[in-house]
């Protein structure tokens, strides 16, 4: 009972969450099944290869009310990576977070 429990934690083929940040999805899968679900249900940008460049531009860097920028999926060295970006305000100053999901 123990060792099946240990597997199941930790095997590649576990089910996994929707990754997709700001809703609720309740979609659950492998690997393969959320990048598709990702990709056709959540529209996501899909990335392929090893660099990425791209700017994101607010008109006004000072209005950051819980912005979410949309999810981008990275096929990288024959792995998936999920990156998104949050914006919020602390106190006086906005803060911008990135978020890198190795998948």
């Amino acid at each position: 009972y123990y060792s099946k429990l240990k597997h199941e934690s930790q095997c590649n083929f576990r089910p996994y969450n929707c990754p997709y940040a700001g809703s609720e999805c309740s979609n659950v899968g492998d690997i393969p099944c959320l990048v598709s679900h990702l990709r056709d249900d959540h529209k996501v940008d899909m990335h392929t290869g090893c660099t990425f460049n791209h700017r994101y531009v607010k008109s006004n860097p000072r209005d950051v009310e819980n912005a979410t920028w949309m999810l981008t999926v990275f096929n990288c060295f024959g792995q998936y990576f999920c990156l998104h970006f949050e914006a919020f305000q602390l106190g006086m100053a906005p803060v911008y977070m990135a978020f890198l999901r190795f998948m």
